[in-house]
């Protein structure tokens, strides 16, 4: 988790969804990757990734996290 690595895996989430609501697209991406790299199943992380895929038009990836989730 690179400058994060002090960080717990919720409070990376938790910087992910807040870069998220300001729109920072490519940032929360990160973070949730970092997220998914400790706990790959982590179902929020999934879900809100998902979401930057549907904004993003890639259906296939988006579709892919949401099977991931269920």
């Amino acid at each position: 988790m690179n400058q994060n690595k002090s960080l717990t895996t919720d409070e990376v989430f938790n910087l992910a969804v807040k870069s998220h609501q300001e729109g920072k697209t490519d940032i929360s991406q990160e973070l949730y990757n970092q997220v998914l790299e400790i706990d790959p199943n982590h179902s929020q992380a999934l879900n809100n990734t998902a979401v930057i895929f549907i904004d993003l038009k890639d259906y296939q990836k988006a579709k892919e996290c949401c099977e991931k989730v269920i």
